[in-house]
């Protein structure tokens, strides 16, 4: 059915549904003359009244039914009514069709924005991942004594050996259904004669019983699959990848597939959607494991609730004594799996409530709009309204009816906008940005999504339309029905300058903001990262996941890094554990000689990083084949950490010890860089040579000599070359992956900056209509100037006043309100400061200059006039 059909049947329904109503109020008011009929008759016959009245009643069928039918009669009307109004609204919305599209499109934009930056909301705050009763499932974690929470982190989840997580699952059986383990990695899988890289989850084997996710084809993994010591041969693969590499053929289970040099067979698919427990992580394949560290995920009992769980968790939790732990526990965290993780969590509701503001001031720039062509639409049907008073409306009904107008085009719109943002949902998700982990946000309008969009786009309808409602049917009737210009209600005018104002109010708030995050990635690419980026690609290889010991290892990449230098595409290659502003360095208390310490990170590189990266040395020399596992321990520092230990660029000779490791030699001194952050303070590093030590993880950096996709495929070549087996992680330039620390500001300086540009010019479209009606309501007045001697530039300035007061206000209700807005969002704003100088002068004067531009239109139109046809104007 389409929307022809759909408006026809909708209509014969109301048509409907007011002749019953008519049909049904005729007979309640021929029972009401009936029922008093009889009570005449029998007080006549020598009843008192109140015998008559109940006698009557009881004959009748009692005050109940009576009553009953009353309030059907008054509901009828009510229903009755409603239709009319509906009915008179289409058809005055369609007798104005400029009117009525502006104002669609207008609202179908607000409510496109709130609908898609709500969409995101709920899919990363409330949305729960696609398993049984998820409100039961909880992730645990630990707090011990000395205020620590775990080992290491990953992905923003604590993470515990897999002793740790055995010795939990034994003794929180009470209060724990179940228990499971997981943990996210990258995984190497060999088709045909190429390795690609996946993302897997390594489980327990009771992940999906404790979840409650049932597989669409194939079976799950089970207690009964898990054996000590040894890696399971088994896989599930996601529903995604089942589509992707096996086009939904049935046949895939039982298939092997070759991941990390080790054949696995499929058991299983995944359910459609089903990606894990963390909102937004890809997973392709889930693998049984009984080693390394874990998260841990458990499934309450019935009987608790999270506060009794956690109480329960804690006393048990200090008698847990696994080999493994190194602090005595404190108490047990529950926290659920709806939103991001805990670690991320405050930076998530950060940005989005961020975004989320930027929506609702978008949507209130919207309405001040729709209000403002409310007020003017109401001055020009002010004949009508009085009319219509003078017929005997009651003011209430026609408010009703105009309110009626305004909810009828702004739900039109709304469902506009509610298209629109499906389509800019379904855009996002095909973003792919620069991770480890495979990322996906499954976007769509669901009831909760829809029932805001249907709140905000009602509430916007009866706040567009209930202040012009009020003030057009409150008028003088013998005015309004002359058509005078003094019929006109007094505070229609202020009514439309006051949404101007606020139009340009808010459009200040997103525009100021809007700037404010554009200076913070203009200072975050600015940024000396102590290197050079350009032309950089980095890719991340983990070969002991294909069964490499630390020999093998160090065999293969000194066998893969003469070959790539040996390539025409590559100007210089390198191998490193250490890419600025990541987590893959180590860190640990360097002893000063003082007696003290200064926190130093420090990460293994290759001979040829420091050249490849084109790190700057202040002195000493870097990184040879001469330092061996065999010669002395040596070390490279930064300028920082040269300074804490009290030797400036003269500490080449003195020896470091890294935390409670061996004494180091210090060989070099190079340049201050980024490590963890943009932002981060002068922070003291040091370079340790992976000849001297051993990680199973490397990133190897290659720096092209001509384009970059040239020197990739060079790069894959080679490393198919040695073990075709080996699949590149993570790949990309390292310009790109840099870049992703300042996407947020960059999503925002964009979102909020098309935001405010949009509101800027509704606001500029406002202003411009309220002066060009104030100039048609002064038309002769400013005749009777211009013909006393009034010189164009006068009437200019008569006119423009209005306006620069106008301006004046917006900036002194709109300058506060974006310095809370800076407040909110300082947490991502890299070196500026939430009140910018530049910012805060700039943005209010490109607002001031575009207002007074719109205003000044009009005014040089009315300054032109002939004072004879001024005169004549009635």
């Amino acid at each position: 059915m389409n929307f022809l059909e759909l408006f026809a049947t909708v209509r014969r329904r109301l048509r409907y549904l007011a002749g019953k109503a008519a049909a049904e109020r005729d007979m309640h008011d021929e029972m009401r003359a009936h029922l008093e009929f009889e009570i005449a008759d029998r007080i006549r016959n020598g009843m008192s009244p109140e015998e008559a009245g109940r006698t009557a009643l009881v004959d009748f069928g009692g005050v109940e039914r009576f009553k009953e039918e009353g309030r059907a009669a008054r509901g009828t009307r009510l229903i009755e009514d409603l239709g009319q109004d509906i009915h008179y609204a289409a058809r005055v919305l369609r007798q104005s069709p400029a009117f009525t599209v502006a104002g669609v499109l207008t609202v179908a934009i607000g409510i496109a924005a709130m609908t898609a930056v709500f969409s995101v909301v709920d899919a990363l705050l409330f949305r729960p991942p696609p398993i049984a009763a998820p409100s039961k499932v909880f992730m645990v974690g630990e707090v011990w004594k000395d205020g620590e929470r775990s080992w290491e982190t990953s992905m923003g989840l604590y993470m515990y050996p897999y002793e740790h997580y055995l010795a939990h699952r034994s003794a929180d059986s009470a209060v724990f259904s179940g228990l499971a383990g997981f943990r996210y990695t990258g995984v190497s899988m060999l088709a045909g004669n190429e390795a690609r890289a996946l993302s897997a989850m390594m489980v327990s084997a009771n992940y999906f019983q404790v979840l409650g996710v049932h597989s669409a084809l194939g079976r799950l993994f089970s207690d009964t699959t898990e054996r000590v010591g040894a890696e399971l041969p088994e896989v599930v693969i996601s529903y995604g990848m089942w589509q992707r590499e096996f086009g939904g053929d049935s046949t895939a289970i039982g298939k092997l597939m070759t991941v990390d040099g080790h054949s696995r067979v499929i058991v299983g698919i995944a359910p459609s959607g089903f990606n894990g427990t963390e909102i937004g992580l890809v997973t392709d394949l889930w693998a049984p494991v009984n080693d390394g560290t874990f998260a841990m995920v458990g499934r309450l009992r019935p009987q608790f609730t999270r506060d009794r769980a956690a109480i329960a968790l804690s006393a048990i939790g200090a008698h847990i004594d696994p080999v493994s732990r190194k602090q005595p526990i404190a108490r047990i965290t529950l926290d659920p799996i709806v939103g991001p993780p805990a670690m991320a969590r405050g930076a998530v509701i950060g940005f989005v409530g961020v975004l989320f503001i930027t929506a609702a001031l978008v949507l209130l720039i919207v309405v001040a709009n729709i209000a403002g062509m409310f007020s003017a639409r109401a001055a020009h049907r002010r004949r009508e309204i009085a009319v219509r008073l003078a017929l005997g409306a009651g003011r209430g009904r026609l408010v009703r009816q105009l309110l009626t107008e305004s909810v009828g085009l702004c739900l039109i719109g709304g469902a506009g906008g509610v298209l629109l943002a499906t389509w800019l949902t379904h855009l996002l998700p095909a973003i792919n940005l620069p991770m480890s982990a495979r990322t996906s946000l499954e976007l769509h309008s669901n009831r909760v999504v829809l029932g805001v969009s249907f709140i905000s786009t009602l509430l916007a309808g009866i706040a567009v339309g209930i202040a012009p409602a009020l003030q057009s049917t409150r008028m003088d009737l013998l005015a309004g029905l002359r058509g005078t210009d003094s019929s006109q209600p007094r505070g229609i005018g202020r009514s439309r300058s006051t949404f101007v104002i606020a139009q340009l109010a808010l459009s200040l708030v997103l525009l100021i903001t809007a700037g404010l995050f554009t200076r913070a990635v203009q200072r975050a690419v600015l940024v000396d990262r102590g290197l050079d980026t350009r032309n950089v690609i980095v890719a991340t290889m983990n070969v002991a996941r294909h069964g490499y010991d630390d020999a093998r290892a160090r065999e293969f990449y000194a066998q893969l890094m003469p070959r790539l230098t040996a390539r025409p595409e590559i100007a210089a290659a390198s191998r490193g554990e250490f890419t600025p502003l990541s987590i893959s360095h180590s860190g640990g208390n360097v002893p000063l000689p003082d007696g003290s310490h200064v926190q130093t990170l420090w990460a293994l590189v290759d001979t040829g990083y420091l050249a490849t990266m084109r790190i700057p040395m202040l002195a000493g020399r870097a990184f040879s084949g001469s330092d061996t596992p065999l010669s002395t321990p040596v070390a490279i520092i930064n300028e920082t950490l040269a300074k804490r230990l009290g030797f400036d660029r003269a500490a080449i000779g003195h020896q470091i010890k890294l935390d409670r490791e061996f004494p180091r030699e210090i060989v070099g001194i190079v340049r201050d860089g980024k490590y963890r952050s943009l932002d981060e303070a002068p922070t003291a590093f040091a370079f340790i040579p992976v000849s001297q030590s051993h990680s199973d993880l490397m990133t190897v950096h290659v720096r092209a000599r001509t384009d970059m996709p040239s020197a990739l495929a060079a790069l894959r070549a080679e490393v198919a070359a040695l073990d075709r087996n080996i699949a590149l992680e993570n790949v990309g330039s390292l310009s790109s992956q840099l870049d992703l620390y300042v996407l947020p500001q960059r999503a925002a300086a964009w979102c909020i900056g098309l935001f405010g540009i949009l509101g800027l010019g509704l606001a500029a479209l406002g202003i411009y209509g309220v002066v060009a009606y104030d100039v048609a309501q002064r038309t002769r007045e400013l005749g009777i100037r211009l013909a006393l001697g009034a010189t164009s530039r006068d009437i200019v300035q008569v006119v423009v006043r209005s306006s620069v007061v106008a301006i004046g206000v917006a900036l002194l209700i709109g300058l506060p309100l974006a310095l809370a807005t800076g407040r909110l969002a300082s947490q991502f704003l890299f070196g500026v400061g939430m009140a910018d100088p530049l910012t805060f002068a700039v943005v209010p004067a490109l607002l001031g200059s575009v207002a007074l531009i719109a205003s000044y239109l009009p005014a040089r139109r009315a300054a032109r006039t002939d004072p004879m046809v001024s005169l004549r104007t009635d």
